[in-house]
Order: C-alpha cells, then sequence, then structure tokens
C-alpha cells in the first residue's frame, strides 16, 4: 500500500463537499483523486472547485477506477447498504455516513462483503473522536464521580427545506432519529461501554411526511442505568450529552467541537475542564487510513455498527406500537 490511501466520493452530498472532502485533504495519509455524481455536470463542477483529478458521471465508474483505493459512500441512508457492497465487490475500503444501514441485517452483509473482499469498512461517527468525549468515557469509568445513574443525549435543529431535503424522505432513510438521533444513541454507548437492554420511545410527525420529526427515546443499561435520547428535525440547533453520577454530573455542551469546555458538576462546585484538539474528520480519516496501510486493529468495526442499528431501530418499533422493546430482538 501506498504511503497515502485514494479516496472517491460517490456522490456531491453536501456533507461530501464540506466536512469529509476536506479532512482527506487535510490528512498527512489520505487523498482525494475522484469524485462522482448520476448527473456529469455537477460531478465536473465539484471537481473543478474542490480541485479534484476526476470526476464521473456514474458511481460505477468511480468504483472501477482502479487508481481508487477506498470510496467515501455519503449517499442518502437508504442507499448505503447497496453500494457499499458494490464497491466492497471491487475491492475498495469505504467509509461510510452514518448510520451504516437501515436495519441489522444490512449492516451484516455489508460487513461480510467488507470481510470477504479484505477490505475495511467504517461508520463515519466523528463525535466520539473529539478529546472531550474521550475524556468523558475515561471519567465514568473511573469511578471518581460515583457510579453512573442517568445518561441523557440530544441533537436537534431545524430543516428548513422540508420539500427538498433527504432528511424528511422517509424512501430514503429520513427522520431525526436516523439523522440526528443515531449520535446520541451512540454517544450513551460508548461513554457508558455498555449495550442497551430495553428500548421505549414516543415520536411525532408535525412535518406530515411519515417520518418522526422528533423523538424522545429511554434506553435502559445494565445495571438499570437510564439513558434519554432526544433529537428532531423542527427546533433550534441543540446538542449536548449529560451523565449523572452518584456524586456529581458530568455535561458536554457541545459533542462534537474540539474546542469547547467540559463542566464537572459537584454539590461543592462546577469544574471547567479545556480541551483543544484536532478537526475530528481529519481524525477520523488518519485513524482509517493508519488502518489500511498498517493493518492496526479497527477501533469501531462490524460490532459496534450492528449494536448501534439494533438500539435505534428498536427505538423505532417502540415509537410505532408505543410498547418497550428488546434491544437484543432486534439483532
Amino acid at each position: 500500500m501506498a504511503e497515502k490511501v485514494r479516496f472517491g466520493v460517490i456522490s456531491t452530498a453536501r456533507i461530501a463537499l464540506n466536512k469529509h472532502i476536506p479532512a482527506i485533504k487535510q490528512s498527512r495519509n489520505a487523498e482525494i483523486v475522484a469524485i462522482s455524481s448520476r448527473n456529469q455536470a455537477r460531478a465536473h463542477d465539484a471537481a473543478n472547485r474542490l480541485d479534484i483529478p476526476k470526476s464521473y458521471g456514474s458511481y460505477e465508474e468511480l468504483i472501477a477506477d482502479p487508481n481508487v483505493d477506498a470510496v467515501l459512500n455519503p449517499l442518502p441512508n437508504s442507499m448505503h447498504h447497496e453500494w457499499t457492497i458494490l464497491a466492497a465487490r471491487a475491492g475498495k475500503h469505504v467509509m461510510c455516513e452514518k448510520p451504516i444501514a437501515m436495519n441489522v441485517r444490512e449492516a451484516r452483509e455489508m460487513f461480510d462483503a467488507a470481510e470477504e473482499n479484505a477490505i475495511r469498512l467504517a461508520e463515519s461517527f466523528t463525535h466520539r473522536l473529539t478529546p472531550q468525549m474521550r475524556y468523558v468515557r475515561e471519567r465514568v469509568a473511573r469511578g471518581s464521580l460515583g457510579y453512573p445513574t442517568e445518561a441523557h443525549g440530544r441533537l436537534g435543529s431545524l430543516l428548513s427545506d422540508v420539500d427538498t431535503n433527504i432528511r424528511a424522505n422517509p424512501d430514503l432513510g429520513g427522520g431525526s432519529l436516523w439523522d440526528r438521533g443515531s449520535y446520541p444513541v451512540s454517544a450513551l454507548r460508548f461513554v457508558l461501554r455498555a449495550e442497551p437492554e430495553v428500548a421505549f420511545a414516543m415520536s411525532r410527525d408535525h412535518l406530515n411526511r411519515n417520518i418522526d420529526s422528533t423523538i424522545v427515546g429511554i434506553l435502559r443499561f445494565p445495571e438499570n442505568v437510564l439513558g434519554t435520547i432526544s433529537s428532531s428535525l423542527e427546533q433550534p440547533r441543540t446538542n449536548h450529552l449529560r451523565i449523572i453520577c452518584s456524586h456529581g454530573a458530568i455535561l458536554m455542551p457541545n459533542m462534537f467541537e474540539e474546542d469547547t469546555p467540559v463542566l464537572i458538576e459537584t454539590d461543592q462546585e462546577t469544574e471547567e475542564i479545556q480541551f483543544s484538539g484536532q478537526d475530528r474528520f481529519v481524525t477520523l480519516y488518519e485513524e482509517f487510513c493508519d488502518g489500511i496501510i498498517n493493518g492496526s486493529p479497527q477501533e469501531f468495526g462490524r460490532q459496534d455498527a450492528t449494536a448501534n442499528t439494533a438500539a435505534l431501530t428498536a427505538l423505532l418499533k417502540s415509537a410505532a406500537n408505543a410498547q418497550p422493546v428488546q434491544v437484543k430482538s432486534m439483532l
């Protein structure tokens, strides 16, 4: 393997243009060599603007390019399964946008294809790569604030372009839980180092799109640690994580920004701990490419992706039936 992993992007999705491609360009061990769209003019325009050597008018052409080592898949959620498997069968490593799949069966088939073709597949959650999230996880495990009793995660923002945005389209895997709520579910699992056992949720479809425009869920973890998650496509932006322990609490006011503080709250005081760090998308690619080049172990792979998918699908099933759901029944 060369010193840098050569990436191609299938689609000109905004998350790819605004976050992933700049991060690939900044990474010490990755480079962007091609971009594709189902519209050749759109791909050509993106390539010109972002100084990408090649552009293709189809995803198939990019996947077939022998100079592409790895593929970024930022397609709508419902298309992750098909195109990740096609890329894997072509021998391309895959960085797949979250959520990796619409159910556990799809996730397993994607990782099966990855293993059968000796390629690396990753779900592009970046929040767990920030120094704050790592610190919160370690602080909970250390037990200096006692044992965890509750964990709360929230991510919401206003979807202004409802009529055209894929997040409001149920056929493309839309809805607030898949798009926003997948982050707090992942965050709770990460900081508690545990998998939820039971899920219960309620949702509303105020946008009238047959999706959960807002959802609130309860996750019961081992030792009866109670977690709540909420997400929304119809509210001002909020984004925080709070872990309450028997002798204090930890608050992350922002799960994404690398330079925001963590607050440690006890009966005696509130301590503010400052952080700074590398852009989380750059970290994502450098760790992913280190694994490809050096064969280092993958921290987040099949087990993590399928477990997160099981928790998400359990919450959605509960919201649909107004009944608690055993998360393991989704596996």
